[in-house]
């Protein structure tokens, strides 16, 4: 799918809503189509910041001596996925958190991680980082038991003035039986 840039003079912005006045209401468009002479083409699908994006439990298990992690990762196409060394995953949560999953589309948005409980083993926290590439955060260890609870925030500045999804109650945890 071709995606629209468009300079704003501090910067090039991808293009993520087209909308239009049809004389009674402005709105949005979802879909845009163009004929090139031979077809008939999709130009643009529009998508959004997916409003019930639910926290995720990311729960690893092992044998002492034995690495084990819960793992979440935020990607640049929209999606979110959970994982875990032989893991047990339990509310695992949303999959998106854009709806449609679009190539690119995190180069518009910023996230920042805040353990509210707990820490974490790897990953960049209390910083924005822009979504361009996937962004990820761990909790392991090879022995114990142990969980960091997170808080998400999604912004379309690098600054997180606009904030547009918080997701609360994140959970990473491994244990070793």
């Amino acid at each position: 799918m071709p995606q629209f840039w468009y300079n704003d003079g501090s910067g090039l912005r991808l293009v993520k809503e087209f909308y239009y006045n049809d004389g009674t209401a402005v709105r949005k468009i979802k879909e845009g189509w163009y004929n090139d002479g031979a077809a008939v083409r999709k130009f643009f699908v529009g998508g959004d910041i997916n409003s019930s994006f639910a926290a995720w439990d990311a729960f690893g298990t092992s044998s002492p001596g034995t690495a084990a992690s819960g793992t979440l990762t935020f990607k640049s196409d929209g999606s979110v996925t959970g994982s875990g060394l032989n893991i047990n995953s339990t509310a695992p949560g949303s999959g998106n958190w854009f709806t449609p999953t679009t190539t690119g589309i995190g180069s518009g948005y910023w996230i920042r991680a805040t353990a509210t409980s707990g820490s974490i083993t790897t990953g960049v926290m209390n910083s924005w980082l822009q979504l361009s590439s996937n962004a990820s955060w761990t909790k392991n260890a090879t022995s114990g038991a142990g969980s960091v609870v997170i808080t998400f925030e999604i912004a379309t500045d690098a600054g997180g003035s606009n904030i547009v999804l918080t997701s609360t109650g994140n959970v990473l945890e491994y244990d070793h039986a």
